[in-house]
């Protein structure tokens, strides 16, 4: 007897990665990256190549670009002229 296992968890897993890489993608075009760009960053982030990615080192990757944008935000906030957090001595 042929005891054949489902296809539906792989195929959704697979579909859920792909949309997770364009993510992925998308997030670093817009801080102006390539490809390639964004693949060496989710290799450094996840610690395996790109094309390794798996669903939780994708997530990984999304949730460093978070962590990115917080950062960046606490930056612009101490510069001059941001909603006063800035001040002159003068």
């Amino acid at each position: 007897m042929l005891i054949r296992r489902s296809s539906c968890g792989p195929r959704k897993s697979r579909a859920e990665e792909r949309q997770l890489r364009i993510g992925v993608l998308h997030l670093g075009a817009l801080l102006g990256w390539d490809a390639r760009a964004v693949a060496r960053f989710a290799a450094a982030v996840a610690g395996c190549p790109w094309a390794r990615c798996e669903r939780k080192d994708l997530l990984r990757v999304l949730f460093a670009y978070g962590a990115l944008a917080h950062r960046v935000r606490a930056a612009q906030a101490r510069l001059p002229g941001a909603s006063g957090a800035w001040r002159s001595r003068a």
